[in-house]
């Protein structure tokens, strides 16, 4: 199975250039490192635990997940840590379209995450599940 990616156009300005502008470099990167950990299973030292937003239903129901990403490699994640394991305040937020199977929509970093999506308050979980919902209708 073919694995792409792309970044939201639509979220761009808010949820990628401020971490783009801060680490350049991560741009090409994170697109690598997020496709070959698709293809393969494989976590890096960049990519931690991945795991859907099973609640609200209109965030499971729009298929939206995040991955914790190790920002400023300030966690020390080592090859036989298990993936569960490898957490972060950092989020990569995306969804996978429902339709065509491995066309992956990354839809913003989320930094400091626990800050910007506390479980009381769905408002930013609420707008990336609007964004997947378009995304699956393209």
């Amino acid at each position: 199975m073919a694995v792409t990616a792309e970044y939201s156009s639509e979220t761009w300005a808010e949820f990628f250039e401020p971490t783009f502008n801060e680490f350049p470099e991560l741009r090409d990167q994170l697109v690598k490192e997020f496709i070959t950990y698709k293809q393969t299973g494989s976590p890096s030292d960049l990519l931690g635990r991945d795991a859907p937003f099973d609640f609200p239903t209109f965030a499971s129901d729009a298929n939206v997940h995040h991955i914790h990403l190790n920002l400023r490699y300030e966690r020390t994640w080592t090859e036989r840590q298990a993936n569960f394991h490898r957490t972060s305040n950092h989020y990569l937020v995306y969804t996978e379209h429902m339709w065509d199977s491995g066309r992956y929509l990354l839809m913003g970093v989320v930094t400091p995450a626990h800050e910007k999506m506390p479980a009381n308050n769905n408002q930013l979980l609420s707008y990336f599940a609007e964004v997947a919902e378009r995304f699956h209708s393209s």
